[in-house]
């Protein structure tokens, strides 16, 4: 996957968000993010998302076998 610079953006929780942070995101032009992972600063805040909620998270892509990102930030 290489290194990329940190996506920054507003998404919409299609997912609730499980106790590790993993969840799935969309994007305003219908891209979907699965969330594989969240930094421990954010998991407090990411427990109280639920499904339809609209967030600017900080995300940064994952190594892994598919198209992952982590949940580096929450803004707002």
């Amino acid at each position: 996957m290489g290194t990329t610079t940190d996506v920054r953006r507003r998404r919409v929780v299609t997912a609730n968000p499980n106790g590790n942070g993993a969840l799935t995101l969309r994007g305003s032009r219908g891209r979907t993010y699965q969330v594989v992972s969240a930094d421990d600063a954010v998991l407090g805040p990411l427990e109280r998302l639920s499904r339809g909620d609209a967030v600017t998270v900080v995300l940064e892509p994952v190594r892994c076998r598919g198209d992952g990102w982590r949940i580096v930030g929450i803004e707002g």
